[in-house]
């Protein structure tokens, strides 16, 4: 195969989920939360057919384990915090689309309703 073309491959296997008005809620499995070095956090999980990164979570609501992001989708995190393959695929492509060199797994501060600080301090430095 021509280099071209795997890599014309490669960027078209990275889509746009459903509109927030065709997809208001979703509910992740296998899921992450990932600061990068704006303070932005993502939810990189498993929505039952294929991996997502959402745009930055906006409100945290720990009592229903529910984010809303910038979007304005909620995302129900069901089950514990952990890592998909596919998930973990499209972070990775994410990362290089958006010139993203590091971020860390901050999954802990939302796994635990116990944690230390409220909802609004999750989401900050």
């Amino acid at each position: 195969m021509d280099d071209e073309v795997i890599r014309d491959t490669i960027r078209k296997s990275v889509w746009q989920c459903a509109s927030v008005s065709e997809e208001p809620t979703t509910d992740l499995t296998s899921w992450s939360v990932r600061r990068i070095p704006t303070g932005a956090c993502h939810l990189v999980g498993w929505t039952g057919s294929e991996g997502r990164v959402s745009s930055p979570i906006v409100t945290w609501d720990s009592s229903n384990r529910t984010a809303t992001t910038r979007s304005g989708r909620r995302y129900h995190l069901s089950a514990a915090a952990g890592r998909d393959a596919d998930a973990d695929w499209v972070w990775g492509r994410w990362v290089q689309l958006h010139g993203v060199t590091s971020w860390t797994d901050v999954s802990s501060a939302f796994s635990d309703p116990g944690a230390a600080g409220d909802d609004e301090s999750r989401l900050s430095e």
